[in-house]
């Protein structure tokens, strides 16, 4: 007897929970759930599993074109009209950069940025291909390839020219002249300072260093040469001349004539 009364008092409990659980999920802002029928959710709810095992919960059941975002909404403008800045599905905000191309929107490609020349332009509205050696809508050079230092940078974007001020993949230094003496060369290939190992204007030679004895001189202005006009290395004179009938012969003071001996003849 005492063991019928608790069982009826068990069963008794359970449904007295399960009426207050399904008036709680009916009223409730975030209802529980479960496969149970009693435990369903209500009209316009849908349970949504947030673990293995019940209880779940119920969330409104997303209507694209009511004005509520829900869900796996992107967005909802209150109809289904793609164009307006909300696709017809609710899926896209239509912008430009979503990686979803929106054609009611005027686009014609998305990447998933908003940046040129990577094959589709910043508006999304052109599609780009860099380096097919046709210019195209978008592009300021394509010279057939996607490669920098060659005349045309490699998303197409700008020419490749010495003297635009832009110091570049293989420049050394770009000034924005092709002008020479002014501390980039006009090849844009040289800074124009001794040591560079490139001979420049007003530069008599550029070994690469700036030693001296070396052939050519700390400052680039000699080529350790006799007769150039500077006294270097082992001379004693230098008179920019190699007349060995003059008071300097192969960069050596003359020696005097011995007495009665002609003077030697001018080369």
């Amino acid at each position: 007897m005492c063991r019928s009364w608790r069982v009826s008092m068990y069963v008794l409990s359970l449904a007295i929970i399960g009426s207050l659980v399904q008036v709680s999920c009916l009223h409730s802002e975030f209802p529980y759930c479960s496969d149970e029928e009693e435990w369903r959710c209500p009209s316009g709810f849908v349970c949504v599993r947030v673990d293995d095992d019940p209880p779940w919960l119920c969330e409104a059941r997303s209507i694209c074109g009511d004005g509520i975002i829900a869900n796996s909404e992107v967005c909802d403008d209150g109809n289904r009209i793609s164009g307006d800045g909300c696709s017809s599905d609710c899926q896209s905000d239509e912008t430009c950069g979503n990686d979803r191309v929106d054609i009611a929107a005027g686009e014609v490609c998305d990447d998933g940025n908003s940046i040129n020349g990577d094959g589709c332009s910043s508006n999304c509205r052109d599609i780009w291909t860099c380096g097919n050696g046709e210019l195209e809508k978008g592009e300021i050079c394509d010279d057939g390839n996607m490669v920098n230092g060659d005349g045309c940078s490699k998303n197409c974007q700008y020419i490749w020219i010495c003297g635009n001020g832009y110091q570049e993949e293989g420049e050394t230094c770009d000034d924005g002249n092709t002008k020479d003496g002014d501390g980039c060369n006009s090849a844009c290939d040289s800074d124009e300072t001794c040591g560079n190992g490139i001979v420049d204007i007003n530069e008599e030679c550029d070994d690469g260093n700036r030693l001296n004895n070396d052939g050519c001189s700390n400052t680039c202005q000699s080529g350790e040469i006799c007769g150039n006009g500077i006294v270097e290395l082992s001379e004693v004179c230098d008179d920019m001349d190699l007349n060995h009938g003059d008071q300097c012969m192969d960069c050596r003071p003359r020696e005097p004539d011995p007495p009665g001996d002609p003077s030697p003849s001018a080369d």
